[in-house]
């Protein structure tokens, strides 16, 4: 299952960016919503900081092998 998730996410990854440069934006907020995939591009890199945050964070938090002797 694991590598059937991998596989599919190798394959949609590059389809949703493609996505981004053939759909149509029919309103934009702001200027940068007019740029192809720049929503995905943020989110992949907040996620990825998330993850390091979190490591970085429960590194801190975990005890020593010893804590309970």
């Amino acid at each position: 299952m694991k590598r059937f998730c991998k596989r599919l996410l190798i394959v949609l990854a590059p389809l949703a960016v493609l996505g981004g440069f053939f759909g149509h934006h029919d309103y934009a907020f702001f200027w940068w919503h007019y740029l192809p995939f720049l929503g995905a591009t943020i989110g992949a890199l907040g996620a990825l900081l998330l993850m390091v945050v979190i490591r970085w964070v429960a590194s801190l938090a975990a005890k020593k092998e010893d804590f309970y002797d």
